[in-house]
Order: C-alpha cells, then sequence, then structure tokens
C-alpha cells in the first residue's frame, strides 16, 4: 500500500507545480492559465485519496499496519493506532497527522456526523503545524468536501475557494475547481453549479473524472430545464461509461426526460421502456416504473397515437395503486388519460368555450363523470404533492401539467392553486428551481388569471375574482391592475360591497389621464367615495369627471350621481342646478323623466311651486300616454301652493284621464278638500260621502265619513 501511495511522489517528480506567472488568480478566486500547463491526464480526483508520502515512511512498520488497517476497513483501529502513535511520537511524522483526518474521515461510513468533525478537526490541526506542505494544500481540499457531505455548502466552497487563492501553483486546484463544482450541484444551486462545470469542463480532466463530470453537468441541465444539453451530456458519458446506468438508474431517467423534452419521442420512448423494464424491476421502485409509463404515454400521444398512450396511462395508473407515495406519477397518469382520451386528436375541443360542447356529445354519462372524476382528483393530487418537501423536475412537470389541463376544462380555481402553488415554492426553497421553468409559471399565472378573472365577471361570479385577489396577489402584475383585470377585481369589490377594497384598485388607474380605463374608474372612484359617505372627496372627483371627460357616455351618470348627492345632503339649490343642468344637457337621454321627477321633488322640498308644476307640466307634453299621472302630481304642487282651483282642474282631468292609481282615494279626497278650501262645500261633501261608502282602505272611508259629518 506505501507503493501505491509512493506514486504520488513519483507524479510531483515528473510533473512538477505550475508556474505563478501562467496561473494568475482573479478576482473572484478563480485562477486563469491552467489550460497552459495542463496535469498529466492519467492522475484523476480519485488519486489524492491518502496524504502524500516522502518515501521515509517504507521503513516504518507502525505506521504500515495503521495503513493496513485502513485498507482493510478497520477503521477503528487505525483511528486508535494513529492517536496512539501520535501520543508515542509527540505528534509524530507530518504524513502521520495528515492521515489521521483520512481515517476519521472513513470512520464516517459507521459514525456519521462527529467522525466527520473530528476530520475537518484533524486536517485543520495538521495543517496549521505544517504551513508549507502540499499535504496542508490538500487537507483544505479534503476538509472542501467533508464540509459538503455535512451539507455546510458555504464553508465548503470556502475551503475549495483558499486552495485556489492561495496555492494556485498546486496541482490541487483543478480537484479544488470539481469540488467547487460539486457543491453547487448537492446545494441544488443550480446556475452557480453551471458556471463551474463550464470551468471544469475546459481543464485537461482525466478519463475517469471527464465521465463522471459529464454525467454530473448533465443532472445539473436537466434541473436547470437545459434539456439540450442534458441531452449531449448523457450521450457523451454513455459513450465513455456505458454501463453508467446501472449504477445511477434514475440518470437514465433524466436521459429519457431529456430525449423526450427535445422532441425525440421514439428515442425517449426506448429509453424509458429500458428503465421500467431493466433498471425499476431491480430497483422495485414501484412510483419510477409507474412514472415511466406515464411518459411512454406521453412519447404515444406526443405523436397521434391515443389509443397507445391511453393504455400506458391505464397500465401506469395500475401500477401505482396502493402506493401512497405515488403521487407524481399519478397526476402525469390522469393529465395523460384525460387529453388522450377526451382530447385526442383535437386540442381544441379542450378549450374552455367548447368544454360544454365536449361534455354534451361525451359517448354516454359515465364518461363525463369520470371526466369530472378525473379533474377533481388532478386538483387533490397536486395539492398533497405541492406539500412535499422537494419536488423533482418530472413532478413540477406533472403540477404544472395538471394547472394547464384544469384552466383548459375552466375549472380555473383548481388550476391557478396548483400553478400559484408551484410559484410559492419558488421563495421557499434556496434556488431549486429553474429560472426558465419559473419564467414559465408566472407567465401562465397571468395569461391564466386575466382569462378567469374575465370569464367570472362575464358571469358575475364576483365571489371568486375577490378570493384569486386575496388569496394569491402576486398572481396580478401591477400592470394588470391598471388594465381590464384589475377594474375586474375593483368591479368585484364594488358589486359585493366592499366599497373600500373596490376604492384602493379604482384610484391608481383613475389618476393616470392616459390610461384607457381611467374614464370608468374616475367614473367609479365617486360612486364609491359616496357610498363610503366621504361626499367631498365624491364631489370633488366627481367635479374632476366632468371637467375631463364632458362628452363621456358616463357623463350623465356622473352629473346625475352628484346632483342626487347634493340632494341626500340637502344641499337642495345644489340638486336643483344640478338636475336642471342634466335635464338641459341631455334631453334626449332615457332618464329624462327620471330625473325631472327628481327635480320637481327637489322644488317641492324648498316650497318653488311654481318651478314644481312646470316640469310636471313640461312632462305632460312629453309624455302623453302618462299624462293624467303628471296632472295628479301637478294638482298636488297647485294644492300645496294654495291655488286651489288650479288644483280642483288638474285633479278633475286627472280623476277623468284615470290618474290616481291605486291612489285614487287620495285623489278623491284632495278633490274635496279643494272645494271646501273654496267653500264649495256641498261638492265636497258629496265626495267625502262616496269615499266613505266605497274607499277600499278602512281608515280612508273613516276620515271621509268624520270631514263628510263635519260639512253639514
Amino acid at each position: 500500500m506505501i507503493r501505491r501511495s509512493l506514486y504520488f511522489l513519483l507524479v510531483f517528480s515528473l510533473f512538477p507545480p505550475l508556474s505563478q506567472a501562467s496561473a494568475a488568480v482573479s478576482s473572484d478566486g478563480s485562477s486563469t492559465g491552467l489550460l497552459e500547463q495542463p496535469l498529466p491526464p492519467a492522475l484523476s480526483s480519485d488519486d489524492f485519496s491518502l496524504p502524500i508520502f516522502d518515501g521515509s515512511e517504507q521503513a516504518d512498520m507502525p505506521l504500515q499496519a495503521i495503513l493496513d488497517a485502513y485498507h482493510a476497513g478497520r477503521y477503528h483501529e487505525a483511528v486508535d493506532s494513529a492517536k496512539r502513535l501520535q501520543e508515542e511520537r509527540g505528534g509524530g511524522p507530518e504524513m502521520l497527522q495528515f492521515l489521521l483526518g483520512d481515517l476519521y474521515a472513513a470512520l464516517a461510513q459507521t459514525e456519521g456526523e462527529p467522525a466527520l468533525r473530528s476530520a475537518i478537526a484533524a486536517f485543520r490541526k495538521a495543517a496549521i503545524a505544517n504551513p508549507g506542505s502540499e499535504n496542508a494544500v490538500r487537507a483544505y481540499w479534503r476538509m472542501g468536501q467533508i464540509y459538503g457531505q455535512l451539507k455546510l455548502y458555504t464553508e465548503s466552497i470556502g475551503s475549495f475557494t483558499r486552495v485556489m487563492k492561495r496555492h494556485p501553483e498546486s496541482v490541487f486546484v483543478l480537484p479544488a475547481r470539481l469540488g467547487i463544482a460539486r457543491t453547487y450541484r448537492a446545494a441544488r444551486q443550480w446556475e452557480n453549479a453551471s458556471v463551474a462545470y463550464e470551468t471544469v469542463r475546459r481543464l485537461p480532466l482525466s478519463l475517469t473524472d471527464l465521465d463522471a463530470v459529464l454525467f454530473e453537468q448533465a443532472d445539473v441541465m436537466y434541473h436547470m430545464d437545459n434539456f439540450n444539453r442534458a441531452y449531449d451530456n448523457y450521450i457523451l458519458g454513455e459513450k465513455g461509461r456505458p454501463g453508467y446506468w446501472g449504477q445511477d438508474p434514475m440518470a437514465l431517467f433524466q436521459f429519457s426526460e431529456s430525449a423526450y423534452r427535445t422532441g425525440r419521442y421514439g428515442q425517449a420512448r426506448e429509453l424509458y421502456m429500458a428503465f421500467h423494464n431493466v433498471y425499476v424491476h431491480k430497483l422495485g421502485d414501484v412510483e419510477a416504473r409507474a412514472l415511466a409509463l406515464s411518459r411512454i404515454g406521453d412519447t404515444w400521444r406526443a405523436e397521434g397515437r391515443a389509443e397507445a398512450a391511453e393504455k400506458a396511462y391505464v397500465l401506469a395508473s395500475w401500477a401505482n395503486k396502493g402506493v401512497p407515495g405515488a403521487k407524481g406519477s399519478k397526476l402525469l397518469a390522469l393529465n395523460g388519460l384525460l387529453a388522450a382520451k377526451y382530447c385526442p386528436k383535437d386540442a381544441k375541443r379542450c378549450q374552455p368555450e367548447n368544454i360544454q360542447l365536449v361534455w354534451r356529445n361525451a359517448p354516454t354519462v359515465k364518461d363525463t363523470v369520470e371526466r369530472l372524476e378525473t379533474l377533481r382528483n388532478m386538483g387533490k393530487i397536486g395539492r398533497i404533492l405541492l406539500k412535499e418537501a422537494s419536488l423533482s423536475p418530472v413532478v413540477q412537470d406533472a403540477i404544472f401539467g395538471a394547472s394547464k389541463v384544469l384552466q383548459r376544462y375552466g375549472v380555473y380555481e383548481e388550476a391557478l392553486e396548483l400553478a400559484n402553488g408551484l410559484a410559492r415554492r419558488f421563495s421557499q426553497e434556496a434556488r431549486p428551481f429553474s429560472s426558465s421553468f419559473r419564467n414559465e409559471v408566472v407567465a401562465y399565472i397571468h395569461r391564466a388569471t386575466e382569462e378567469a378573472v374575465s370569464k367570472w365577471t362575464e358571469q358575475k361570479d364576483y365571489g371568486k375574482p375577490i378570493w384569486l385577489y386575496a388569496s394569491y396577489p402576486a398572481s396580478f402584475t401591477p400592470t394588470m391592475l391598471t388594465e381590464s383585470v384589475g377594474m375586474s377585481v375593483a368591479e368585484s369589490y364594488y358589486q359585493t360591497g366592499l366599497f373600500r377594497q373596490a376604492l384602493d384598485i379604482y384610484e391608481p388607474i383613475a389618476v393616470s389621464v392616459g390610461n384607457l380605463f381611467s374614464e370608468k374608474a374616475l367614473s367609479r372612484t365617486g360612486e364609491v367615495l359616496v357610498r363610503l359617505e366621504d361626499y367631498a372627496e365624491a364631489e370633488s372627483r366627481m367635479d374632476e369627471f366632468l371637467v375631463r371627460y364632458p362628452t363621456s357616455s358616463l357623463a350623465p351618470v356622473v352629473l346625475s350621481n352628484l346632483a342626487k348627492m347634493y340632494h341626500s345632503q340637502g344641499e337642495i339649490k345644489k340638486a336643483i342646478e344640478g338636475y336642471g343642468k342634466w335635464i338641459e344637457l341631455y334631453p334626449e337621454n332615457p332618464d329624462m323623466k327620471r330625473m325631472s321627477l327628481l327635480l320637481a321633488k327637489a322644488y317641492q322640498q324648498s316650497e318653488q311651486y311654481g318651478e314644481e308644476v312646470a316640469v310636471y307640466l313640461r312632462l305632460i307634453d312629453q309624455f302623453k300616454e302618462e299624462a293624467p299621472a303628471f296632472r295628479f302630481l301637478a294638482a298636488d304642487a297647485y294644492y300645496n301652493s294654495s291655488d286651489f282651483k288650479k288644483a280642483i282642474e288638474y285633479y278633475t282631468q286627472a280623476l277623468e284621464g284615470g290618474g290616481g292609481g291605486r291612489e285614487i282615494g287620495r285623489l278623491k279626497f284632495q278633490l274635496a278638500n279643494s272645494y271646501q278650501a273654496l267653500a264649495q262645500i256641498e261638492e265636497g261633501r258629496a265626495i267625502l260621502a262616496t269615499l266613505a261608502q266605497n274607499a277600499d282602505d278602512p281608515l280612508m272611508r273613516r276620515v271621509a265619513a268624520e270631514k263628510a259629518h263635519i260639512a253639514k
């Protein structure tokens, strides 16, 4: 074994360290010039498994015994012997000091974290005691590896970087760079890992390291959704190490997935089948088997083979039955089954606007029920998966695919719940999602949100936009909230009486003069402020609207609201001015009659009976079919102004024209009162006597009888 370790001494004598001039260090700690002074290709990172010997250890029998115990896997014995030897020799030779760190690292196979921490302490102590030794450089490299095992990734990167910065000429620079790449990969910091592996790929790796790097980089590319690069790496890696799949079957699945995601459906199907038939059966992984079957179905469906796809999805469903954890494969199978069975050829049939037609044309009621059940299951499984600690790219794709299927079927609440659940994971986890996938999900959420809010408001289902905005505010970009989506959410709040929330959305739109929706928003702002009883602000906004948009189709509504607000607040003069202006500006408006009656009411409240009568006379001319009713109102105005002669005239005309309606009793009673006010007692008493006998209202009969008796 000592002979094997002496290999390193030979290597260093044949290949001296890089010159400092050719290996400058950049500001980020990365070294340059390494390509010009390559390491010998035969030297791999695996060859640094033990400290560097100086040759004197060959005749050191106690040290040889420690190494024999180490290579035989008797790590406890090796550690104990090394510690005793150190005590006997007052610290021992340099090689022994560093060797203790490696022995503790090996002991961690059974002792776990405590042994790893002891290894770090031993390496650090040895490096401090022997600062100029090449073994000290190696110690920091080994500490970087062990920190990575402890998931102390920052410390791991720090140790590797120390090697590169402080010892740019060392042979351990290349392994340190590789260690940085592997640490970023272990930490799931995919973008940093990608950059690190690109650097490593440009270095003179041994064939062993190169093969490993190809597969490791492929894994990074896969998790970044860069499936083309992942595919290329897997192809190259397989050439160098064709039996690799046996030691890492999931790499074969990722190779299959990369082929599928890059449109190589036939090849992907063969790879999935190999994964399913050979490796999965060996592993006994039911979830992986079902995932492979689901993906086989996806490849058939991508090629338009709906029947073959459906069979694969059914097999996938059977494979994961009774397996509690097989949620990802179940969701993939349901996604595919729904698409293959109900939208086999024309994807447009699955669009929301056609969905009722598709369901109506389902072969049987059972098919429709099954479809509904499938959609419900998709939402349920997706929510369960979102609670898992980690989501693989396939599971991410399954959840995202389920959301899109649900959206196509118009099940927007479920669709957006799943998509927003994915988006929330972006901020909750330490960069486990690729930026391209993140961008795709976020863009989809915005599109689906716009579509859903539009459909819901069109159906006057105002509670759902409110739910979505309250539950997932990130679904709405600032731009969306200043456009039709924002207006729909604000309108939903308005229609449900949540005026303060409506105002919060209307106001930013209203103040933006160039905004297409500012006109509607400003008009609504005035209405909302009236509902909130902030009359001064309401008046200001409505006045602003009438100045900014005098010819708007909404101007009559705003002016009407302004006048009615004055009226309700007892500002009768302003109300009269507002109503009068409205009638002057919009004589052909369908609301002319209503506004005229409001004006007449305001005149009555201010005891301007002549002006009130004038309004009714105009209405009599404009709406002849309703003239008797307006004559009745005019008669009341004459009566209130004590012009009893005119009152009698108009009460009589109203009575003859059939006016009064349900108030016919009151009309006759007022006519009698008018006669009596003019001292025409008999005419008045006769009408009262008739009312006392025939009035529908018992109270009216009694009052009329009493007044008739008094008139005698």
